[in-house]
Order: C-alpha cells, then structure tokens, then sequence
C-alpha cells in the first residue's frame, strides 16, 4: 500500500512551536518547519470573536502520511486549539509528489 503524503500547516501564537513539535513527534510526525510570522487580524476580529488575537504567529509545516493525520490533527487540537493560550488553527492539503 503507498503511503500519500499530506503536508500539515499549523499556525499558533508566538512561543509554542517547541511544544507544538514535541507533541506531532508524539503523533507519528518526524519533523517539521518552523516559520516566524505576524498576523493581521486585528481589533475588530478581537471584537466579533471576543478574544485577544496575539499578533506574533509561528507557522509549522509537517509533512506526514495519511496514516497519522488524524490523530496528530487531534492531539494539536486537543493541546493547542483556539481555546488555548496558543490559538492554534491546523489544516492540511494533499501532496502529490514528494
């Protein structure tokens, strides 16, 4: 059976990537990249949704198979979701080729 590959984005406030990884290494994943960003979100997302939006973001790409996607979307929700300190959104998108 070939194993497809899914390429697992992780976007979270500043300071958690660490955790974030050590928690995806617990979940089947071998690695990642980590990029510095900055949200633009704003005051008025702050005022519809009610919470504070840091703007100092990290960015994780985690390529994983199909296999461990699942679980390890669980686990970053389960640790590091929107009703967490770190205001983690999580997605995924296939990869054809690697």
């Amino acid at each position: 059976m070939e194993n497809k590959m899914v390429l697992l984005t992780v976007i979270i406030n500043g300071g958690f990537f660490e955790q974030v990884m050590d928690v995806a290494k617990q979940n089947g994943a071998r690695g990642g990249t980590i990029f510095n960003a900055v949200g633009t979100a704003g005051i008025n997302a702050e005022k519809l949704y009610g919470i504070t939006i840091n703007p100092e973001k990290e960015v994780l790409f985690i390529l994983v198979t199909t296999e461990v996607t699942t679980q390890l979307l669980e686990a970053i929700y389960d640790n590091f979701g929107p009703e967490t300190d770190a205001q983690g959104i999580a997605f995924t998108m296939p990869i054809e080729e690697t």
